[in-house]
């Protein structure tokens, strides 16, 4: 019961995002927009997951396949965004690496183990928030921005990433080498829904603080 109630909570709270940018007018804001991809993906994802995989009980093996995708995708347009003071080969050569990555994910792909190719992608993209949270820190701190961080969308939205995927990147890598069949396998997957419903309420938040 509590695993059902938090998982719809948690699908709720995916959807939240993208209404408050709407309804509060981000949007005018042009600098606002660079976060609409990921908000946007969270609420498709969510609809996908309650009316797709819920309660239709489509097998969710395909949107594993090209989930990971879309999510480096918008990753990758709000940290490009985010950080203006770094070199400009580095973002082309991050990319470059997840392609590898995927490809990679991509071959090692197959209906009894796509826990495994979601786990090599997420193995990347927890290396790629890794890396450019560290160079958004540095570069608030070169703008002195430190103290007033409370205030700052920015720091909501990169810190919810950052934990995240630091707190679930260790479930998707064991959840390729459990057995479907485990019984504790909920109780790993619990630690994702945790993590999604906190993420989610930081993005909230820092759309909230948006101008």
């Amino acid at each position: 019961m509590f695993y059902s109630i938090l998982l719809y909570v948690t699908l709720i709270a995916g959807c939240t995002p993208l209404g408050l940018f709407l309804a509060g007018h981000k949007y005018n804001n042009q600098a606002n927009r660079v976060v609409l991809p990921l908000v946007g993906l969270m609420t498709f994802s969510s609809a996908y997951e309650y009316v797709v995989s819920l309660k239709m009980g489509v097998s969710v093996v395909l949107w594993y396949l090209i989930y990971p995708a879309f999510e480096f995708a918008t990753l990758y347009f709000l940290f490009e965004n985010y950080i203006t003071q770094r070199p400009k080969w580095l973002f082309h050569s991050l990319l470059g690496l997840f392609l590898l990555f995927y490809i990679l994910s991509l071959c090692c792909f197959d209906t009894d183990s796509y826990l495994m190719s979601t786990g090599i992608n997420k193995i990347y993209s927890t290396f790629f928030v890794l890396l450019c949270t560290f160079l958004w820190v540095r570069q608030v701190s070169n703008q002195k921005k430190i103290l007033k961080l409370y205030n700052e969308s920015q720091f909501f939205i990169v810190m919810g990433l950052f934990f995240y995927y630091v707190t679930t990147i260790s479930v998707f890598t064991l959840l390729g080498f459990i057995d479907k069949s485990d019984l504790y396998i909920y109780d790993y997957w619990l630690v994702n829904i945790i993590a999604s419903l906190i993420l989610r309420i930081t993005i909230s938040i820092g759309v909230c603080k948006m101008i």
